[in-house]
């Protein structure tokens, strides 16, 4: 049923706690994770669009970047490098891309682009708080497949 599922995080700690939810889909059928990295232009400037899914091409788009936004977009590959592992033990396919862009339109539009069955979100207090909420809601908003919402 969710075969193909979208995992977008920024790898915080509270956004990791998901994993063990997706790793017991595996049981429900689930063979694909794709992990998502929204590249925020408010957080890295303008970026020139595209998805970028390995780390050659990251490299490419990380070339246009100034020295110390370059080391940490590079840094944060290797981070999703590390967590992919948690899924290839278990059998996943791992996809991981860093798309530049606001982000309810990029997960909705990669969600529908790849046909993914289901959008995990990872969330905490700060996700809810005044100033936050908005994006979570735009994001159920704007997402037309399934999501499933895991509170740390």
């Amino acid at each position: 049923m969710y075969e193909k599922i979208l995992f977008p995080t920024d790898i915080y700690d509270h956004n990791t706690k998901p994993v063990e939810q997706i790793l017991k889909l595996k049981e429900a059928g689930a063979k694909e994770v794709h992990l998502l990295h929204v590249l925020s232009p408010s957080d890295w400037g303008f970026l020139k669009p595209g998805e970028y899914d390995s780390k050659d091409s990251l490299k490419t788009l990380a070339e246009t970047l100034d020295e110390g936004y370059r080391e940490g977009l590079l840094k944060r590959w290797e981070i999703f490098e590390e967590l992919s592992k948690n899924f290839t033990q278990k059998g996943f396919s791992v996809r991981i891309v860093f798309i530049p862009g606001e982000l309810d339109e990029i997960i909705s539009a990669y969600s529908e682009k790849h046909n993914i069955n289901l959008v995990v979100l990872g969330i905490n207090e700060d996700s809810l708080s005044f100033n936050r909420v908005g994006r979570v809601l735009d994001i159920l908003k704007s997402v037309k497949k399934p999501v499933l919402i895991v509170k740390s």
